[in-house]
């Protein structure tokens, strides 16, 4: 599994750093409000949260994500029972 990478570049006299990810990463991003941080998860409607510090709100994306998938997970299998003409495989991206 790659990680992501700082690469620096120069122009002229300034110096230019540049975190390069991993196609399997995910974006968080963070907004300041007056209680706190809210945060969601770019490329995944419907994930966010908030909390008080940045940290805070960090670690309760992790857990929205987690519980987003759990939920989502949870459908499908609700909808193959229904159905039946679902195929189900693990995706690597």
């Amino acid at each position: 599994m790659q990680k992501s990478a700082l690469e620096r570049f120069r122009v002229g006299v300034f110096e230019f750093y540049i975190l390069c990810y991993d196609s399997r990463m995910l974006t968080a991003i963070y907004k300041k409000v007056r209680s706190g941080y809210i945060a969601w998860v770019e490329e995944i409607p419907g994930v966010n949260t908030q909390g008080h510090t940045k940290t805070e709100a960090r670690e309760n994306l992790g857990d929205a994500l987690k519980e987003f998938i759990a939920a989502r997970r949870m459908l499908t299998k609700r909808e193959k029972i229904t159905q039946g003409s679902l195929v189900r495989e693990r995706f690597l991206v």
